[in-house]
C-alpha cells in the first residue's frame, strides 16, 4: 500500500542537487534554531536565482542537528520527518500537488505504518481480502481518494505524532501558486506541524510569507562563496602558483569574483570554470582580471557568453542535444539519451544498454560537456539533467 504511493524518480532530485561545499550553510543554525524551536509559523527560504536555496534545504534536511531541534520540539511524541523537492525539469509527479500529497503519505505512512489501515482503508480493505499478491492490481488511486487519505493522515497530527516538512522550489510548482500556499497554510495550522520552505522571491511568495520568519540565502553566503571559488581555483597549479608567489593579488582576485557573483552560488561555479581554464593556460594576472571584468554578472546573459564559445562545429550537435533533452516530459538515462541522439546509426539496444554502458556512459559525459559546455550534463545516478532549472528558461 505504501509502495503504491511512490511515483518514478521519487528521489532523483535530492539526489541530484549538489552537496554544500565543505563547511558551508553551517551559519544556518544561529539564524534557524530559535525559529525552530519558538515559533509556529512557516518558515521561508528564499533567494535569487542560483543562490542555493536547494542546496541549503538538502542541507537541512540531512543534517543531524536539525534533527535534533526538531525532536527537542516534538517531546515526548514521535517525530516524524518528511521532504519533497518541486522539480519543473522533471516529471509531472514532481511537478504537481498530487506528487506531494503522495510523497507525504508515503513518507508518513513508512515512517508510522500503524495508520496504514485507517488513512487507507479501501486500500486495506482490498489488501485482506485478495492478498498482498493482489494489491498491484488494485484500481488507480483518483484525486478524490488521495485528498480523503490525506484528510484522515490530517487527524493524527499533533495526536500521534509531531510533523516536521521541508519542501522546496516553490517556485517550480505547475499550478497556481496561490492554491499550493493555501494548501501549506492550511497544514501548518495543524497542531504539532513545523514547516519550512523556499522559493525566488516572486511577488505571490513575498505577499504570502513576508511575516513570517525568513532568510534570503544570498545575504549569509559571501564566506562560503569566498570558500567554494578558494577551493575551485586550488585545483589549478597556475592559481596555487599565483598564491604562493603574490598572495595579495591572489586573494584581491578571488575578492573580486565574490563581489560580482552578489550571493549567486551558481555564477560563481560557472565563472571558476572559465578562470580555471585562464590558470590552466598560464593566462597573466591582468589578462584573468579582464575576463572576469568581461564577464556579465547577469546569469542569463553568461548563458549566452557560454553559448557563444561552443565550437562553431559543433552547433548543429549542441541544438540537437537541446531539443532532445527539451522534449522530453520525463528526465532521459544517459543511455536513452545516446540513442536518441545516434540515430542515424543501426544499434542494437540490448547490447548498448548492458555490454557498452560504460562506453555510452563516457561518451555522453564528454559529447555534453563539448557540446553544451557543461549545461547538460550526466548526473550522478547516471541521467542527464540540466545544469540548473534556469539553463531550461
Amino acid at each position: 500500500i505504501i509502495k503504491s504511493l511512490g511515483f518514478r524518480g521519487l528521489y532523483r532530485r535530492q539526489g541530484a542537487i549538489p552537496d554544500a561545499y565543505d563547511k558551508a550553510f553551517e551559519w544556518i543554525f544561529q539564524a534557524l534554531s530559535r525559529a525552530a524551536l519558538t515559533s509556529t509559523d512557516i518558515y521561508w527560504i528564499t533567494g535569487k536565482l542560483g543562490a542555493g536555496k536547494s542546496t541549503l534545504m538538502k542541507f537541512l534536511i540531512e543534517h543531524r542537528a536539525v534533527r535534533e531541534h526538531l525532536e527537542h520540539w516534538s517531546s515526548n511524541k514521535q517525530l516524524v520527518f518528511v521532504s519533497f523537492y518541486f522539480w519543473n525539469a522533471g516529471s509531472e509527479m514532481q511537478r504537481t500537488q498530487e506528487g506531494l500529497l503522495r510523497t507525504i503519505l508515503g513518507q508518513v505512512l513508512t515512517q508510522i505504518p500503524s495508520i496504514v489501515s485507517p488513512v487507507c482503508p479501501r486500500r486495506w480493505a482490498w489488501f485482506k481480502f485478495f492478498g498482498e499478491q493482489a494489491i498491484g492490481l488494485a484500481p488507480k488511486r483518483t484525486w478524490e481518494e488521495l485528498i480523503k487519505n490525506f484528510s484522515a493522515l490530517s487527524g493524527f497530527i499533533g495526536d500521534e505524532f509531531q510533523l516536521a516538512l521541508f519542501i522546496d522550489g516553490l517556485d517550480e510548482f505547475e499550478g497556481r501558486h496561490e492554491t499550493l500556499i493555501d494548501f501549506i497554510r492550511l497544514l501548518q495550522a495543524r497542531p504539532g506541524t513545523k514547516i519550512c520552505v523556499s522559493s525566488r522571491p516572486l511577488i505571490v511568495f513575498t505577499d504570502a510569507f513576508t511575516r513570517n520568519p525568513c532568510l534570503r540565502v544570498e545575504d549569509l553566503t559571501r564566506a562560503d562563496i569566498e570558500t567554494f571559488a578558494r577551493g575551485e581555483f586550488g585545483r589549478t597549479v597556475g592559481f596555487r602558483e599565483l598564491r604562493d608567489t603574490l598572495p595579495s593579488k591572489a586573494s584581491q582576485l578571488i575578492k573580486d569574483v565574490v563581489t560580482k557573483a552578489n550571493g549567486v552560488f551558481l555564477w560563481v561555479s560557472l565563472v571558476a570554470r572559465t578562470l580555471c581554464e585562464g590558470f590552466t593556460d598560464g593566462d597573466s594576472l591582468s589578462s584573468l582580471q579582464a575576463t572576469l571584468d568581461d564577464l556579465p554578472s547577469d546569469l542569463h546573459e553568461l548563458y549566452q557568453r557560454i553559448w557563444r564559445r561552443i565550437s562553431p562545429k559543433h552547433l548543429r550537435d549542441s541544438c540537437h542535444l537541446f531539443r532532445i533533452q527539451y522534449a522530453s516530459t520525463q528526465p532521459l538515462h544517459a543511455t536513452t539519451f545516446w540513442l536518441a541522439d545516434e540515430y542515424n546509426m543501426s544499434v542494437d539496444i540490448v547490447a548498448a544498454s548492458t555490454a557498452h554502458s560504460d562506453y555510452i556512459l563516457g561518451s555522453m559525459r564528454r559529447r555534453l560537456n563539448s557540446r553544451t559546455q557543461g549545461l547538460l550534463e550526466v548526473s550522478h545516478d547516471d541521467y542527464v539533467d540540466y545544469l540548473h532549472r534556469s539553463v531550461r528558461e
